[in-house]
């Protein structure tokens, strides 16, 4: 039976699907945190970091003060998330479309074994992105990922939209929102920690900064109607919202010590110092942050 067959029949049984192709991963612990050796991501990823995306989701849509998705969907009766985090997105689109099928893809299974779905028509696998979706093509009217820049290598970016477009049905959306390393108005300490942060990533083959590509992949795939938005979002100097988001922000530099400190020899007392200042600094030079949010339709 094909998986797409399976998972509408567990679907209408109610019951959880949980596929698990490596239940015991390689992991290393460091600075307390929880980080994979088998992937090439820079975040840790356990509780501490799943309370995080919390943070973010409501911050992203308290600074837009609308829908999570910027695709003109009309019925979905089919959606995916790859990379859904705790799951906290893919929720929001069960109940925005109560008769669709929601299914979120993670590499990580623990955040949603304890407890089945908050809904009925939401499901989740567990996968690995830079495997292949273990899904049959043409499957999903709407295919949405966001914020996986940090564990994507540059070279496997063309191929990994080829891969979500691949699973999205025909006239079906595939939507991108990604945050590169492009920063306004940014002091000496924000300068450093970018500095840091981009040495890190070039170990990993990744260059967030080539994330402004994301629409001329999507068109060089076949991807039609592609719209591209750059979103720009003030870290902390705005509103409520704003400030939100720069904890949030706050938070992900938190979370690159326990590889940028070891890795690249950095002094512990100095990255934290570094990070204790950046939100005062960000308010003085009034920073900001861009995204690059990117749509396009499978012909």
């Amino acid at each position: 039976m094909l998986l797409q067959q399976r998972i509408k029949t567990l679907f209408r049984r109610g019951q959880p699907v949980l596929t698990v192709w490596e239940p015991t991963p390689p992991i290393r612990m460091r600075e307390g945190r929880r980080y994979r050796t088998d992937i090439p991501y820079l975040l840790p990823i356990d509780f501490t970091e799943y309370h995080r995306l919390d943070f973010e989701y409501y911050a992203l849509k308290g600074v837009s003060g609308e829908k999570s998705y910027s695709t003109p969907l009309q019925a979905p009766s089919s959606i995916l998330d790859v990379g859904c985090g705790n799951g906290r997105w893919v929720t929001e689109m069960a109940q925005s479309f109560p008769q669709a099928l929601v299914l979120g893809i993670d590499i990580e299974a623990f955040p949603f074994s304890p407890q089945p779905p908050v809904s009925r028509n939401i499901q989740f696998i567990q996968a690995n992105i830079l495997r292949g979706l273990p899904l049959p093509e043409n499957s999903f009217d709407f295919v949405h990922q966001r914020f996986l820049g940090a564990g994507i290598p540059l070279k496997m970016w063309p191929w990994m939209i080829r891969e979500l477009l691949r699973v999205t049905s025909p006239r079906g959306w595939l939507e991108l929102l990604e945050g590169g390393d492009v920063f306004l108005n940014t002091g000496p300490l924000m300068q450093e920690m970018l500095g840091w942060r981009q040495a890190m990533s070039r170990r990993y083959d990744i260059y967030p900064e080539e994330i402004h590509h994301l629409g001329t992949w999507l068109r060089g795939i076949g991807a039609k109607h592609v719209e591209e938005q750059l979103i720009r979002l003030p870290l902390g100097w705005s509103d409520h919202h704003s400030l939100i988001l720069a904890r949030n922000f706050l938070a992900i530099c938190q979370g690159l010590k326990g590889q940028i400190c070891p890795h690249l020899g950095v002094n512990v007392t100095r990255f934290e110092a570094v990070t204790c200042l950046l939100l005062e600094e960000w308010k003085t030079y009034r920073t900001e942050v861009l995204l690059f949010s990117v749509y396009g339709q499978k012909g």
